[in-house]
């Protein structure tokens, strides 16, 4: 549960929607129309298909709330902008979470022998590149393009830092722990079946890289970026055990109204992202640009995969 701080009240809710025009307070989300078939949470169906936004319906200012919002019962708080299944069971959406906060996901299966596309076109600069990869010489759909105007105002706005209060495991990542205390904590954990220590090394030679800012870990139970700004933020997550799934949760803070630079009426965090990550699968969510976003994953057999990269 994520809470609302420094609030003072539906006063301040007021002057937050009469500053709409500055920093999209009272703004909208998108509807979508579907093209063929749609991926689903966790996998993606084979073939080749798209969804894509249609025109934005109005959504109205809620009052500030001390509980903030989640994720949908699909994982995901709003609906992709745009989706497409590269191949099967591998899947590249287009998110755009409100209040200028938007993200690239990707999903596939390490053992599909699928590799990552978002690899081949970084530094993902907006989703506006992505969707011209995916399409090339097609029209930018109005919907991405607004998506990407209002992120840049996000990050010129969101300069001041949101409350020091962090998730318990912030910037850290707990290292493996005996045996015998995994099994106690899920006794359907799985053997090595390969004999490659739950593919450690295969992440680490794909996804550690070097020249990026950031860290890499394998084989942990719980790791966290801990609240972040930057102009770009990649997290990454492989769930080496066969059986049992891992979780993923995404945040960005969003002020309920802004007024001469200062955030007048409460910090609220958002939850975009609440997944699992199914066993032996990779999920990559990455914020571009990222002002004070966070990621946390964890794995109940201690195979997690994850790597927080930045700029």
């Amino acid at each position: 549960m994520r809470t609302m701080y420094g609030s003072i009240g539906n006063a301040a809710n007021v002057v937050a929607c009469g500053l709409a025009a500055l920093m999209s307070a009272c703004s909208s989300a998108p509807g979508t129309t579907t093209e063929g078939s749609g991926p689903v949470q966790g996998s993606a169906p084979g073939g080749s298909s798209e969804s894509r936004a249609g025109s934005p319906g109005a959504r109205a200012a809620a009052a500030p709330s001390s509980e903030g919002s989640g994720a949908t019962s699909s994982g995901f708080s709003k609906p992709p902008l745009y989706a497409r299944t590269v191949a099967t069971d591998h899947v590249v959406e287009l998110y755009d979470f409100g209040d200028g906060a938007i993200a690239v996901r990707e999903s596939y299966s390490k053992d599909s022998g699928q590799t990552s596309y978002l690899d081949t076109i970084r530094p993902i600069t907006s989703m506006a590149q992505v969707y011209t990869s995916l399409n090339p010489g097609a029209p930018i759909p109005d919907a991405i393009t607004k998506a990407d105007q209002a992120a840049v105002l996000r990050q010129q706005t969101y300069v001041a830092p949101p409350p020091s209060v962090a998730h318990p495991s912030a910037g850290q990542a707990t290292p493996p722990v005996a045996s015998q205390v995994l099994q106690g904590a899920d006794s359907n954990c799985s053997a090595d079946f390969y004999g490659d220590n739950w593919s450690a090394q295969w992440f680490i030679n794909g996804f550690c890289d070097t020249t990026q800012d950031g860290w890499c870990r394998t084989n942990w139970l719980n790791s966290d970026t801990g609240t972040v700004s930057h102009g770009w933020v990649s997290w990454l997550q492989f769930e080496g055990d066969f059986n049992v799934a891992g979780h993923m949760e995404g945040t960005h803070w969003s002020c309920e109204g802004w007024l001469f630079g200062s955030c007048i009426a409460g910090w609220i965090n958002l939850i975009d992202i609440d997944i699992n990550v199914n066993p032996r699968r990779v999920e990559e969510v990455a914020w571009s640009p990222a002002p004070w976003v966070e990621a946390w994953g964890s794995s109940p057999c201690n195979h997690m995969g994850s790597a927080f990269r930045h700029n």
